[in-house]
């Protein structure tokens, strides 16, 4: 992802899109998670976002995140004291936002 950052940055350059002599670039980006309901509500524990550069249609940073944390679910189980454990990775519903 790193060489097709430095492309684009190269494209940018090339081409004197640069703002107070940084190049910028033009990026297109996405992200989701499942959502369906069929009698009942339900969303996706995992979501992803990407980024793509529009020049050369590479990616350049895709970003995944799963708010099913293994450890927190398991403490809870075996009812373990969580107060050793922090973690900033357990994410909530609004993987868009979040994942870029």
């Amino acid at each position: 992802m790193h060489a097709n950052a430095m492309e684009e940055k190269k494209l940018a350059l090339e081409e004197a899109r640069t703002e107070q002599g940084l190049p910028y670039i033009t990026v297109i980006v996405d992200g989701g998670w499942t959502k369906r309901s069929y009698e009942h509500s339900y969303s996706s524990l995992a979501g992803v976002a990407c980024i793509i550069g529009q020049k050369t249609k590479k990616l350049l940073y895709i970003g995944i995140k799963n708010k099913f944390c293994y450890v927190c679910a398991t403490t809870k189980r075996e009812h373990v004291l969580q107060k050793l454990f922090r973690f900033f990775n357990c994410y909530g519903t609004n993987y868009y936002r979040g994942g870029v």
